[in-house]
């Protein structure tokens, strides 16, 4: 077989894999359940460490951590999030100095930018099922196929170049759409976070 397929498979089943521990511990963590979110977001970090996803573990670790009352434990987290990931979008509203020099204080409550500074809410992106088919849900419309969203998606960071997006699936999707929702996002240089 060649090397580079075979590589490229291992590569989707990794980043699958990581996905649904995510998809698992995000549940997890809208149920409340925050030491099996915790221990699904652990997984990643131990068996896919280098997954699209990472950053996205470290930080949803850490709330559940800090919500479950271990603070100590998520200041670690969100350290080696700001060291690992510095330009992550879970890094941009803190700035990295910030949580490296606080890293023994426990962070707030919510990740949210300065009174001071206004930001822009991000827009729903949402990977959701409509009548049996797999869509993505952006601005307000249903898109069923990746090459309508990535037309979509150009056209409204044309009018708002600062486009953020706030990126989350309905259970009971078809994974594939939602691997390659996240890898339109990667191709396009857009801003996203994962929401629960």
């Amino acid at each position: 077989m060649n090397p580079v397929i075979t590589w490229v498979a291992v590569s989707a089943e990794a980043l699958l894999l990581a996905l649904s521990h995510l998809t698992t511990g995000l549940n997890y963590y809208r149920a409340g359940q925050l030491e099996q979110a915790a221990h699904e977001f652990q997984i990643i970090l131990e068996r896919h460490p280098d997954s699209p996803v990472a950053d996205d573990a470290l930080y949803w670790n850490a709330r559940a951590l800090e919500e479950s009352g271990h603070a100590d434990q998520a200041a670690v987290l969100r350290v080696r999030l700001a060291q690992m990931f510095p330009h992550s979008h879970y890094c941009r509203d803190t700035p990295t100095d910030a949580i490296l020099a606080t890293a023994s204080a426990p962070p707030p409550a919510a990740n949210t930018p300065p009174a001071d500074v206004p930001a822009a809410q991000p827009l729903r992106l949402l990977v959701r099922t409509v009548r049996g088919i797999t869509v993505a849900q952006f601005d307000g419309q249903d898109y069923s196929t990746i090459p309508t969203l990535r037309a979509a998606l150009v056209e409204r960071r044309q009018r708002q170049p600062d486009l953020r997006l706030a990126f989350r699936r309905e259970a009971d999707v078809d994974l594939q759409m939602v691997i390659d929702v996240i890898n339109l996002l990667d191709e396009l240089g857009l801003k996203y976070r994962i929401e629960p």
